[in-house]
């Protein structure tokens, strides 16, 4: 049976004979087709596979908007996506960013100097990361009366953050993501924050079975600023705080 997709779906993708392309309203250009993608990847894993292995890799790859438009579709489909159909989303741009299409403009936060390691090996759990933070900002841009909307962007949030972690995290790599957790409070409208403020303890109770310098401590701390307003806020300082008591 032939699958009717956007046009803009095959100019990003080559697709199999039975997929029509079609002009639809609302997918034009290389967001309507990474739109079209993440649609297309949440129906099944059969799907997902088939968009992988025929995405336009050298065509998206010099694009000079790919990564805004990546963002722009993920924002649109995080708030009323299924746990099932956001993971696979998020395994799409896993691949994007582990065969080197997508370039995350990733920065680490907070740091006064680099840790003596090498960070690529974080590329992907911190890559992925630093696109949840960009299109939970973007999505922050737009109806904030939608407490449903919100409530289920983050759980798929929380969903993800938790996929990336196991106690083989460095505690680098946890800072970053508590970090990355507070930037997202930080946007989050107030009845959708508890879920992502249990995820920060989590991550701060991993970094509580590590070995944790006095310049994770203070990376964290800086995390917490932008918390400043919050009901938070304390309580995240108090915890940095026992932390840094501990390897006195």
């Amino acid at each position: 049976m032939a699958k009717v997709v956007p046009a803009a779906l095959k100019v990003v993708c080559e697709l199999p004979s039975d997929w029509i392309g079609e002009e639809m309203e609302g997918y034009q250009g290389l967001a309507g087709g990474f739109q079209a993608i993440f649609e297309c990847c949440q129906v099944s894993d059969g799907f997902l596979d088939t968009l992988k292995y025929g995405l336009r890799r050298d065509y998206v790859a010099k694009h000079s908007q790919f990564y805004p438009c990546v963002i722009m579709a993920l924002a649109k489909l995080l708030p009323c996506s299924l746990p099932r159909q956001w993971r696979r989303c998020v395994k799409f741009v896993e691949n994007l960013i582990n065969e080197a299409i997508l370039i995350v403009p990733y920065q680490p936060t907070h740091l006064d100097d680099l840790p003596l390691a090498d960070l690529s090996v974080f590329r992907l759990p911190l890559g992925v990361s630093q696109v949840l933070v960009d299109t939970v900002f973007v999505l922050s841009t737009t109806n904030q009366e939608n407490p449903q909307m919100w409530e289920q962007a983050a759980k798929c949030y929380v969903q993800t953050l938790k996929e990336l972690l196991s106690d083989k995290c460095a505690p680098f790599e946890l800072c970053q993501l508590f970090c990355h957790t507070c930037q997202v409070l930080s946007v989050l409208p107030e009845q959708a924050m508890e879920q992502v403020f249990v995820l920060t303890l989590e991550l701060l109770q991993l970094l509580g079975q590590k070995f944790v310098g006095a310049s994770e401590c203070r990376l964290m701390a800086r995390g917490i600023q932008g918390l400043s307003g919050s009901q938070y806020h304390k309580t995240l300082q108090e915890k940095v705080q026992g932390l840094s008591s501990q390897m006195q």
